[in-house]
């Protein structure tokens, strides 16, 4: 979206169609609009007025081990979200103002290969894609890292995360994110939001 004025044909590959599901902690924090508006002005105001699958998110809730806990007010509103609704929306914006975009769904790559003059990316279907940049944004396991980077995760140096959704959690009517501090996970911690109907747990 932030290219849809610079003249350039992209070509957008992912391993799945949209709308499809991100493991994620689901919190769209306040500095979000701001990038949105960044990008274009509009796609902050469609996001606000349009984009419905969200709730407001009005401050944080810390909670001690021992279940004591205080309240944050945040002075600009975040939202949550559920991926697989938050991208989705972000891919029709991004396919509705560019029409140099080509969208490639259910693909896999096989290989990347990288010249002096162009990069190459071979998908397992046989096709090939060719052009001057690539943008690798495909996760702790990028297959683009893989492939150019010289350098990889240290394991020792990794944080792993999980993401769950729950039914028929009781005493979440309030606007806040909750974040526990959990003896037994030191140091980590779990937060969750009523992201109606579920409930959303990141640990």
């Amino acid at each position: 979206m932030a290219l849809k004025d610079a003249g350039l044909n992209i070509v957008w590959i992912d391993k799945a169609t949209f709308p499809r599901d991100k493991v994620c902690g689901d919190a769209i924090p306040s500095n979000v609009q701001r990038v949105l508006k960044t990008i274009d002005v509009s796609l902050n105001e469609k996001f606000l007025q349009q984009f419905i699958e969200k709730v407001q998110v009005e401050g944080c809730r810390f909670v001690a081990p021992d279940k004591s806990s205080f309240d944050l007010t945040f002075v600009t509103k975040g939202h949550a979200a559920k991926r697989l609704h938050f991208d989705h929306f972000l891919f029709d914006m991004a396919n509705e103002c560019n029409s140099h975009v080509t969208f490639i769904g259910n693909a896999s790559v096989e290989l990347i290969v990288n010249s002096a003059t162009a990069v190459t990316v071979k998908l397992t279907d046989g096709r090939t894609i060719e052009g001057q940049i690539i943008i690798g944004c495909d996760g702790a396991n990028s297959i683009v890292r893989k492939n150019l980077a010289q350098t990889f995760i240290r394991k020792k140096e990794n944080i792993a995360a999980v993401r769950a959704y729950y039914n028929n959690v009781a005493d979440l009517e309030h606007n806040m994110l909750e974040i526990h501090i959990v003896k037994g996970y030191m140091p980590g911690y779990f937060w969750d939001r009523k992201i109606n109907p579920m409930l959303a747990l990141a640990w």
